[in-house]
């Protein structure tokens, strides 16, 4: 083989390559989305305005829940190299758990609650009615 001919060949290869190169990345992509797609097949669906409401009691929750006492807090204090008192831990198992109380209790407060397998069946009940 002559010099442009090996040129010519490592050209059209590199173009291949590139093209295939492409294919292969949207191919990795669809992948991805169909991954994700699956994984969220069983997740319960909620609205946009479901997810805001849960973030205002979320927030207000948090805001309105007096969560810092000393006495839920756990922690060590030490000497540091300059002589000063240093909290070296600090714990807050306790107020970690009031605050997740206030939230859920907020939740019940704002939302109706139903067991799974609770569900009215309105169709069958109208049916039944009629």
């Amino acid at each position: 083989m002559t010099r442009k001919e090996l040129k010519e060949k490592i050209e059209t290869m590199s173009v291949i390559i590139e093209e295939k190169s492409d294919l292969t990345k949207k191919l990795s992509t669809d992948r991805d989305k169909l991954v994700l797609k699956l994984k969220n097949l069983n997740k319960p669906k909620l609205s946009s305005s479901a997810v805001s409401i849960l973030q205002e009691i979320i927030e207000e929750s948090i805001c309105e829940t007096d969560w810092i006492d000393t006495d839920d807090c756990e922690y060590e204090l030490s000497l540091d190299y300059d002589n000063r008192v240093c909290v070296s831990g600090f714990n807050i198992t306790r107020a970690h758990e009031v605050i997740v109380q206030a939230i859920l209790d907020s939740i019940e407060s704002k939302f109706q609650i139903e067991e799974d397998g609770e569900e009215i069946d309105f169709k069958n009940t109208l049916d039944k009615l009629c």
